[in-house]
């Protein structure tokens, strides 16, 4: 089967979440489960990926970078398709071995958040992608894009100014199963979910023990379980929210139950869309509850 090859030579966008302060200076095999790393050329989007997998204190960052590459494959709706039907897998990251192997550097497709499409770029080879600048996103805003050297500084002065205040949030933001209030907001957020997708009202059960729930939450069998020990009231809503989304996909015929193949994985279209969806359910029942970020 033959894939066209383009080349690409430009500005990409790539976002992500800063641990501790520690910024990326270069990307590297480590740094994706998978064999490539991804980019787009529409900065708004990058945004979209990182808020996805943002909690309350962390810092987000879109990495301005370069690529110049040949050998890309251009991979249209159709040519998915036929790979899907050439490889048994819907889940395009698994074909990425057998690209590398036809020797192919990386490849342009369509990706998708919600209803917003884009040009979804892999690039197998970090080496190729040089790092420009880097915008950071703090609970003052985004900051204009900067040299690594002066991120590193702003970053480092700034994690040593928040530490007493980020302890405190910690402290007084996780969820309170005692507190009336606090309950109460949560079978509102959850009936806000449940609506916002169209869906049953449907009982969330909130664990203290991790019976049954490998990460932070569990959805099998029309039921919707989530670990709650020690978690903000924001963080335990996204959960339920991404897990509601399983939920209206499991209603449409969409989600396989073992949860365990391709079409589940994290990264793919499916976990995307749960992904997506719970950072919007979460952003319009802030609006009218902003309470929840405290």
């Amino acid at each position: 089967m033959k894939v066209p090859k383009i080349r690409i030579n430009g500005e990409f966008y790539h976002g992500t979440v800063v641990t501790g302060s520690n910024l990326i200076y270069t990307f590297n095999s480590d740094y994706s489960d998978w064999d490539a790393v991804w980019v787009t050329n529409d900065e708004e989007i990058a945004e979209e990926f990182a808020d996805n997998w943002r909690n309350e204190t962390d810092i987000l960052a879109i990495y301005k970078v370069h690529v110049k590459l040949t050998g890309v494959a251009d991979i249209d709706y159709d040519k998915y398709q036929e790979i899907a039907e050439y490889s048994g897998t819907r889940d395009l990251r698994e074909f990425i071995p057998t690209l590398i192997d036809k020797g192919y550097n990386g490849w342009r497709t369509i990706g998708s958040i919600g209803s917003l499409q884009y040009d979804d770029f892999a690039i197998f080879d970090p080496s190729n992608i040089k790092i420009l600048s880097v915008k950071l996103l703090t609970h003052g805003g985004w900051t204009e894009y900067m040299t690594l050297a002066d991120a590193q500084e702003f970053l480092t002065n700034l994690n040593e100014s928040m530490k007493p205040v980020i302890k405190k949030l910690l402290r007084e933001g996780l969820f309170d199963r005692e507190s009336k209030s606090q309950v109460n907001m949560m079978n509102e957020f959850i009936d806000f979910a449940c609506d916002y997708l169209e869906i049953p009202h449907t009982k969330v059960k909130l664990q203290y023990d991790r019976n049954g729930i490998v990460t932070t939450a569990a959805y099998g069998e029309r039921k919707v379980r989530v670990y709650a020990k020690d978690r903000a009231i924001v963080d335990i809503m996204r959960s339920i929210a991404h897990e509601l989304t399983h939920m209206k996909q499991d209603l449409e015929g969409r989600l396989d139950q073992s949860h365990h193949d391709a079409n589940n994985a994290a990264g793919s279209p499916i976990e995307n869309e749960a992904n997506y969806k719970a950072g919007e359910i979460i952003r319009k029942f802030g609006e009218k509850y902003p309470e929840i970020y405290i």
